[in-house]
């Protein structure tokens, strides 16, 4: 039978694990391009870092000595986040992620998982070059709390076992002040106390730097919390308590949530890309949902992107030319795009494609004109549909072969009279000349009109 077909096509399952494996290399891939690019960012930062880290290993080496291996191997560090950092940010310079058409065979697979690899390689480069570098930018301050909690220790000893004036124990106590303002430790170094409401403020600002679509509901609660009772402390000595306490473990939650975030921001994007599409991005809580929701919609177009194709390319490879296209919208809403191809004398296979999938295959006489054919037409349609037949079995055949298969037939009608219809060229973007079927029924020995395709259209 080859009156007007319609059918949905769909990916194999091996096709279609492919091409969610390629989705899921590119997500993924996205992820890290974006975590690297902000991991760039910070580790420019942190030379200056480990410098200041190296002034307060210095200077604890020259009140105590004892911290040889430590500047050694801040100083270590150091050089080799210049020289590493330099190569690091070659290569992610270089980097650029795969295609966004999919084609899904193992080749294009492994070609996606290569990028994946390397993009993965330079953001594991720059974790282990981050967490050294962390580790010297904050060695400084740990020898000095170190030797802070060594003091404490000696004085509570000596307090404890022994019987110490009064004025004694007081210098001691002043001493250790001394000591652990001289490193910057504390929120007040001695004599900063007059800038209580200018740190506070501070503190203030680092924690609304958060907005609500980058965390949980419960963290920005807790966040907003933090926020109102620091409004009621009045004290140095309370801040410095609220920042050990509270403040420096919520605002690492946040910093995790946030990047967290950001990471799937980014998958979000490189989704809506492939989409060719600008979405509002969902809030933390909604995001991971979202992001696996927006994957299915992105693997069902490329699907069917896909599916097209490969019906251009079979078409073409059974010798049938593409002479035109054009695309419609209804006033429901619904998209169609029709592709024309070269078929007999006068007549053309036109395959048409709506947005739920269904793929409409015909043979249409070619006209200027909206009418019915004549008399004289029908037949040599009809003889143009019977002719198709075997045809079409060998396109699905070739379909198959590129792993694409009918789901579901939805019409297969017989080659008659009544199904016999023509194809207004006027409303298709023609990219070569056609044989009208009026004139090759009649017989005009210059029946051939040109239509060129309009680049501007």
């Amino acid at each position: 039978m080859s009156g007007p077909k319609v059918q949905i096509y769909k990916l194999k399952g091996k096709e279609r694990e492919n091409a969610l494996a390629q989705l899921r290399c590119d997500r993924e891939a996205a992820r890290y391009f974006n975590a690297s690019k902000e991991m760039l960012k910070k580790l420019s930062d942190s030379e200056a870092e480990i410098r200041i880290s190296l002034q307060i290993l210095k200077r604890m080496q020259e009140k105590y000595g004892s911290q040889e291996e430590k500047i050694a191997e801040a100083e270590k560090t150091a050089a080799e986040l210049k020289a590493n950092l330099s190569e690091l940010k070659k290569l992610f310079s270089k980097y650029r992620p795969a295609g966004r058409r999919y084609v899904f065979t193992e080749a294009e697979l492994q070609k996606k998982q290569a990028k994946l690899k390397q993009i993965r390689e330079i953001h594991d480069g720059l974790q282990e070059l981050k967490k050294h570098a962390d580790k010297a930018a904050s060695c400084g301050m740990d020898a000095v709390e170190t030797k802070r909690s060594e003091i404490l220790s000696l004085l509570s000893e000596t307090l404890n076992t022994e019987e110490v004036p009064a004025e004694t124990a007081e210098q001691l106590h002043q001493r250790i002040s001394d000591f652990y303002a001289g490193f910057s430790g504390n929120l007040f170094a001695e004599g900063e106390e007059e800038h209580f409401a200018e740190v506070k403020d501070a503190l203030a600002q680092s924690l609304k730097k958060y907005s609500p679509e980058v965390l949980s509901k419960d963290t920005y609660r807790e966040l907003a919390n933090a926020l109102r009772y620091m409004q009621r402390i009045e004290t140095p000595a309370q801040l410095q308590s609220f920042q050990s306490i509270t403040l420096s473990p919520l605002k690492k939650k946040a910093e995790q949530e946030s990047a967290h975030y950001e990471g799937k921001l980014a998958e979000w994007k490189a989704l809506c890309e492939l989409l060719s599409e600008e979405r509002k991005a969902p809030a933390f809580d909604d995001m991971d949902k979202a992001c696996e929701a927006l994957e299915k919609e992105v693997l069902e177009q490329q699907e069917k992107e896909y599916i097209a194709r490969c019906t251009d390319e079979v078409m073409k490879e059974m010798g049938y030319d593409l002479i035109g296209a054009r695309q419609v919208v209804k006033k429901s809403g619904r998209h169609f795009r029709s592709e024309l191809y070269t078929f007999t004398e006068g007549t053309a296979v036109n395959v048409t494609y709506s947005d739920d999938g269904q793929i409409a295959v015909e043979i249409g006489g070619i006209s200027q004109d909206d009418r019915l054919p004549d008399a004289g037409e029908s037949p040599v349609l009809v003889d143009a549909m019977a002719e198709f037949c075997s045809e079409f079995a060998v396109f699905e055949k070739k379909m198959a072969e590129r792993g694409i298969l009918v789901s579901s037939r939805i019409a297969k009608l017989p080659p008659a009279p009544e199904h016999a219809s023509l194809i207004n060229i006027n409303d298709y973007q023609m990219n070569r000349s056609v044989s009208l079927l009026e004139d090759t029924c009649t017989g005009k020995e210059n029946g051939t009109q040109n239509y060129l395709y309009r680049e501007d259209d």
